[in-house]
């Protein structure tokens, strides 16, 4: 590198994933028998399961996902969240404060009295008496009875997602670096800044005390395995608002959302590959019961199977190379005095990386040399630049992109 570059560049040529996709889907459609636009999906093993979605739709299987029976909900509410913790016991949350309850599998459904108005985006339970839910538009609630009486949380509001992993350890998410974090069940709680500020998260889960992940607009993703004290931030290939994730182990995760996004890591996070979906429906929720079985859904009635995590070839130790050119944003932003950009190369080329002033007066060559395809990571020092408005522009072959970045002294 030349002097007066002023970065540092790792080159991450080799990034292994264990499973990767080829052009053949690795999920299959399954026949719900309905239209309506599917919100949650729930499994308890490898056969039984609910989903449920806008007026009032819950539908049931007993063999996988190869028939769904609908449940007569009595309602017409859109159900943003269904959560059973046994083959009996189980709730769903939705529109209008609306949470119902079942002891025999959902084949009766009883109205539980919330308290609130607002938009049930989600709900938790973690045995037959615990759970919480919060609501897009005003606090959040919770149980310690089996939702015979609901308390209300104040302060903890417009949240879209919630995660407990015990009686008393949870986590919510919100807009804008929203993670919050309960030890006390949801008494109190505890700002987890990740650093992204102008993003929002859609969905947040933990398989432990430790381990968790979130993922929401942009493509965003950020991985916690200290409980949330600290959060790495990591992107997917593909920037589609993401809307759920699910996992139960350390390693594999899968994320769904936008226009039939699929994307799936096994190193926990740190890399993202997309997955073919063979739909082009929003898909709201992911679920997986094992590293291999799980089910998604989505708009017009979508639910997608796989029984081999969603990949076609298993091939241990194969690199794998982006299969296009992408520019991410650089993070932290705002930043000071320093942030890291980083970006994807599908072909050796000259790579052109330079940072300009709102004035378009160029201020740093970031590099300037030929490279070989992969991923690039580099670390951009400010030095005495001063606050304001900065772009990045990466020119490779013909692709050629530009981004925003903030600098606060």
């Amino acid at each position: 590198m030349k002097s007066f570059i002023i970065a540092t560049i790792l080159i991450l040529s080799l990034f292994c994933f264990l499973k990767t996709v080829n052009a053949q889907s690795g999920w299959s459609a399954q026949n719900s028998g309905t239209s309506e636009i599917l919100l949650s999906v729930c499994f308890i093993d490898a056969t039984t399961g609910w989903t449920s979605g806008f007026n009032g739709t819950i539908l049931h299987t007993t063999d996988g996902g190869n028939t769904w029976n609908t449940q007569t909900s009595t309602t017409t509410e859109f159900l943003y969240s269904i959560k059973f913790v046994n083959a009996n016991i189980g709730w769903a949350g939705g529109y209008n404060g609306t949470i119902l309850h079942t002891t025999d599998g959902g084949s009766t459904w009883t109205p539980q009295n919330s308290g609130i108005t607002g938009s049930i985006k989600s709900i938790c339970f973690v045995d037959n008496y615990h759970g919480w839910a919060v609501q897009l538009d005003g606090d959040m609630i919770y149980t310690t009875d089996g939702g015979n009486n609901w308390i209300l949380i104040s302060g903890v509001q417009n949240k879209t997602s919630v995660c407990f992993v015990d009686s008393l350890n949870g986590w919510i998410t919100g807009y804008y670096d929203e993670i919050r974090h309960t030890t006390d069940g949801g008494n109190t709680w505890t700002a987890q800044p990740t650093g992204i500020t102008t993003e929002s998260f859609f969905s947040i889960h933990f398989i432990d005390s430790l381990t968790g992940c979130a993922v929401g607009s942009g493509g965003y993703t950020v991985s916690t395995t200290d409980g949330g004290a600290n959060w790495n931030f990591h992107f997917t290939y593909n920037t589609n608002f993401l809307y759920s994730v699910h996992f139960n182990d350390a390693d594999n995760r899968w994320a769904t959302g936008y226009g039939g996004t699929i994307e799936y890591s096994n190193n926990g996070g740190v890399d993202w590959a997309n997955q073919i979906s063979g739909t082009i429906q929003h898909l709201n929720s992911v679920y997986f019961i094992d590293p291999n079985i799980g089910w998604a859904v989505g708009d017009t009635g979508t639910i997608l199977h796989t029984t081999n995590g969603g990949v076609t070839d298993i091939e241990t130790g194969r690199s794998n190379v982006p299969l296009y050119y992408h520019l991410e944003q650089n993070y932290p932003n705002p930043f000071n005095p320093s942030t890291t950009i980083r970006f994807s190369i599908s072909e050796r080329g000259y790579i052109f990386l330079k940072v300009y002033d709102v004035l378009g007066n160029e201020v740093a060559t970031l590099i300037n040399e030929t490279g070989p395809s992969g991923k690039y990571e580099v670390e951009f020092n400010t030095a005495n630049l001063p606050s304001g408005v900065y772009f990045y522009r990466l020119q490779a072959g013909s692709f050629v992109e530009t981004k925003k970045m903030i600098l606060l002294r």
